[in-house]
């Protein structure tokens, strides 16, 4: 991977932050295409004879019946970039001021014990406002994909 940024000149440079945060993408298509497969059609089809277009069956039909994979996908792509740690450092030599907030976190820990415990409960209030708010559709897609 470094290869392949250093080779596209993405290394210190904004573009490559984005190319990091766009990787969990591949997985989470993956995931969604092997539940895609899974899911019947028939409504689909229904919606489609009863004169809905193909947009229309898959923004009303689809997309509903598919909800709990889409927010499981949400919630494990906020996981996976939020938790970002490594690739930073790797990409982002001389431009320490695009370190994300799970770099910058790391450093708090040369300073004192009130700071670190501060820093740790506002680094973890949006993973866990996000897993709250899917958790519903996290455990609803856990479940499906258990019957399946």
């Amino acid at each position: 991977t470094y290869k392949l940024m250093r080779t596209l000149k993405l290394i210190d440079n904004i573009f490559g932050i984005l190319v990091l945060y766009a990787g969990p993408f591949g997985t989470n298509f993956l995931l969604m295409y092997s539940y895609f497969k899974t899911v019947s059609w028939t409504y689909a089809e229904a919606a489609q004879i009863d004169g809905a277009g193909t947009l229309r069956c898959f923004i009303h039909v689809v997309l509903p019946v598919c909800q709990p994979i889409l927010g499981a996908a949400v919630a494990l792509s906020f996981a996976d970039c939020w938790n970002l740690v490594e690739q930073p450092l790797t990409y982002l030599t001389t431009h320490t001021e695009l370190y994300p907030l799970s770099v910058v976190f790391n450093q708090l820990t040369q300073q004192s014990t009130g700071v670190e415990f501060a820093g740790a409960a506002l680094y973890t209030l949006p993973a866990l406002l996000i897993y709250l708010y899917f958790q519903n559709d996290i455990l609803e897609g856990v479940q499906l994909t258990e019957l399946k």
